[in-house]
């Protein structure tokens, strides 16, 4: 059967971005941090755009970058401090090889073999670092980290204890122990609660990492019967519009000075679009605001249609975004609340799960069943595998686990 080829002409309705638009929707996406390393870039390399910090964020920077010394620091702040002589290229050796948990992994004879010293003048030296702070730095192992804490503290008994009858202490064998030493059951438990009270870890204190820099992108501000909504303040961006005039010409200059006036524009649409979609989100939220009330149910579709912004726009606004209530800078996302099949919040089910565990009876903890009876009785309607997936997302083990004798 021979085939006949048609053409047929159809209409459809498409948006192609092109690429302002696309720049336009990386502006809108961008977090606070994200958008003052994109002026920074920018005005560094554009000659129409002129940017000075706000005061606020100047000594946020400070503060967030400010970080306590590492121990490696401390270790040779300490060890110039010392009125005893020691061996600086050895001393530095050692602190230089200490591992993350601040123990020396190495042998006396490789040390040794490595600064070409004696193995005693290195043990020495390795004893120097020993005696700085914290105690326990610079051992061998975390036996010996104990032991040096027990040396420093004084506790001459335990560290005896410690080092004449290890293998007695792990079976738990304390008869022989008060056989051998003469000391009551009583006397030996205090040793070992002091020996229990040294740290594996001593240097752990010094573990830390640059934090991020979280930058809040609006503070929510509580009034006595309102909310307050306030961008912080991120400093100035100037279009320098007095040697636009004189270099329009210039082809070069002219690209520069339009994508000043695409940056400018692009910063003022951000802004509003931030402030109408998080007005409607916290105008939803008020109650938690206001009350402390749990969050109400609330969607991406929520907002969009209140606002009439398109859903797609309305997360990609406000994903990556966070807010400063209290003190603390919390995720926006984490204001969208989904609701349970009988349509209630899903806060209000976490907080309600939490005060049924702090009530029950440790002897006779609810299981699942019983708790979908609780928020039966309170007209909150939740299935037991709901809960149960609650209970793992609030690290709450089942009633077997909770279950205390």
């Amino acid at each position: 059967m021979p085939q006949k080829l048609l053409n047929k002409q159809t209409q459809k309705h498409s948006l192609s971005l092109n690429q302002s638009m696309k720049k336009s929707l990386d502006i809108l996406k961008m977090n606070e941090k994200e958008l003052l390393e994109a002026i920074r870039d920018l005005t560094s390399s554009n000659p129409f755009l002129d940017y000075h910090p706000g005061k606020d964020l100047n000594a946020m920077l400070e503060e967030s970058f400010a970080l306590p010394v590492s121990l490696k620091e401390d270790l040779y702040l300490q060890l110039h401090t010392l009125r005893t002589p020691f061996d600086r290229k050895v001393c530095s050796y050692i602190i230089e090889s200490l591992d993350d948990h601040g123990l020396f992994r190495e042998s006396i004879e490789t040390g040794s073999t490595v600064m070409q010293c004696s193995e005693t003048h290195f043990a020495s030296q390795l004893r120097v670092v020993q005696s700085l702070e914290p105690a326990g730095v610079g051992a061998r192992s975390q036996l010996e980290s104990v032991l040096l804490q027990l040396e420093r503290m004084g506790e001459t008994d335990a560290l005896h204890l410690l080092k004449a009858y290890p293998e007695a202490l792990i079976s738990g064998d304390l008869r022989m122990i008060r056989e051998q030493e003469g000391w009551s059951y009583p006397r030996i438990e205090a040793l070992l609660g002091v020996i229990r009270s040294c740290q594996l870890n001593p240097c752990h204190a010094y573990n830390h990492t640059r934090a991020e820099l979280l930058l809040p992108d609006f503070e929510i501000i509580r009034h006595e019967d309102s909310v307050e909504i306030q961008l912080p303040d991120s400093g100035t961006l100037s279009l320098d519009q007095s040697s636009a005039e004189s270099v329009k010409q210039d082809p070069v200059f002219r690209k520069y000075l339009e994508e000043a006036h695409f940056f400018v524009d692009a910063l003022s649409r951000r802004k509003v679009t931030l402030l109408v979609l998080m007005n409607a989100l916290v105008e939803h939220q008020k109650n938690h605001f206001l009350y402390d009330d749990e969050l109400e149910p609330c969607t991406l579709q929520d907002i969009a249609k209140e606002t009439g912004v398109h859903e797609s726009t309305v997360s990609r606004t406000l994903s990556n975004k966070h807010y400063l209530w209290g003190g603390t800078v919390h995720a926006v996302k984490d204001l969208f609340v989904s609701q349970t099949r009988g349509g209630t919040s899903r806060d209000s089910v976490l907080k309600s799960l939490q005060a049924f565990i702090r009530s029950e009876d440790p002897r006779h903890p609810y299981s699942d069943q019983d708790l979908a009876d609780q928020f039966e009785a309170l007209g909150m309607e939740v299935s037991r595998r709901a809960i149960a997936k609650y209970r793992g997302q609030l690290g709450i083990p089942s009633s077997s686990r909770r279950r205390k004798k």
